[in-house]
């Protein structure tokens, strides 16, 4: 429980309030008791922790962006302001407001010394290659590489660029990229991510015995990986006649192994058996206020192996073209499933109920 901070006026109290209401589990009441604590105590010296603080409690991510945003200005330290510019990115690109969250993004990064390493840094190029914007994707990259040394970070950076190259069909240079991060890299996570695309690319130009060649590797290193089953599939479509994954609608390369198992044991979850309405959560990858938007992130996605559709949401009189993962489920199902979602890049992933 945070700290209570003992001020003279009454707005004390409605921060004690705000915390027993969240111990109790109370969280819309206990929101609206911290914005009516923010309005009072600007200078509180825990301002800045109990401002993130209530956006893990909040779940309408408007009226988190509205909050952050009336009190970004009060925010002194520099350091503190940039990780809520961050944040503040973040929902932007959820709500798929992509030309805020690049503003927002470049704002939080002025000072790219604070976020040495630190893989957020590739957020924007994500953003601005799911808008087909190659080129300034493949700028953002070489504008941050100098601050990316750690070899895991500076491996998913060389990743990423190998997604341009194929995204903006330079396949050739993505194949040189893809054999270099394989000898560079050897031993990294990344590397079946890696021999994977590489087989994807060599059959994609006919070239079967260059994509068996990396399939034998991938058999004889990473035989355990997700790359690995998915691999087989793609070069024995007729030893694999079987729906890949029934339950979870992402690849194998998107899944750990106990799920790859009980995908081929036919063995869906118990929540799969129960009644459809006991499954009344969502999972959307992304708000886009601009069709063609949401359009293309459902293409990205169907190339990942993801099928997607669209929602549209009115909210405040504006409409939001939700793309929302195929199926409903049960939240913890959702939160695995977002979990899953986030690593893969889309951080703007969130759980919603089916209305």
């Amino acid at each position: 429980m945070l700290a209570v901070y003992a001020y003279t006026d009454s707005s004390v109290i409605n921060l004690k309030d705000a915390q027993e209401l969240e111990k109790a589990g109370k969280l819309a009441q206990a929101s609206l008791l911290y914005q009516e604590w923010f309005k009072a105590n600007t200078g509180n010296p825990n301002f800045y922790q109990l401002l993130l603080h209530f956006g893990e409690i909040e779940e309408n991510p408007f009226t988190i962006l509205s909050v952050y945003e009336q009190y970004l200005s009060v925010i002194k330290d520099r350091a503190s302001k940039h990780r809520l510019e961050q944040r503040i990115a973040l929902l932007y690109e959820l709500l798929g407001d992509l030309d805020q969250a690049f503003d927002y993004y470049k704002l939080a990064f002025a000072d790219l010394s604070m976020w040495k390493n630190n893989p957020v840094l590739l957020n924007p190029a994500k953003l601005l290659l799911a808008q087909g914007l190659y080129g300034r994707a493949q700028d953002w990259l070489y504008t941050v590489k100098p601050v990316l040394t750690d070899n895991e970070v500076y491996a998913d950076t060389a990743f990423l660029m190998t997604k341009i190259y194929i995204i903006s069909q330079q396949k050739d240079k993505a194949i040189g990229l893809l054999l270099k991060m394989e000898t560079k890299f050897r031993g990294s996570p990344i590397i079946p991510k890696c021999l994977l695309e590489l087989i994807e690319l060599y059959l994609g130009k006919g070239d079967k015995t260059s994509a068996r060649s990396v399939f034998e590797t991938l058999k004889t290193d990473y035989s355990t990986s997700p790359e690995y089953e998915l691999a087989k599939r793609l070069l024995h479509p007729a030893d694999t006649s079987t729906a890949a994954i029934d339950f979870y609608p992402l690849p194998y390369r998107f899944l750990g192994n106990n799920t790859i198992t009980a995908a081929k044991n036919n063995k869906q979850p118990e929540a799969q058996e129960q009644k459809q309405d006991i499954l009344p959560y969502i999972v959307c990858v992304g708000s886009f206020r601009v069709l063609k938007n949401a359009d293309l992130r459902i293409g990205e996605l169907a190339e990942r192996g993801i099928q997607s559709h669209i929602m549209e949401k009115r909210i405040k009189d504006t409409t939001y073209f939700r793309v929302v993962v195929k199926n409903t489920y049960t939240y913890k199902q959702a939160q695995d499933i977002t979990k899953q979602l986030h690593a893969m890049g889309y951080k703007g992933s969130f759980i919603t109920k089916d209305e």
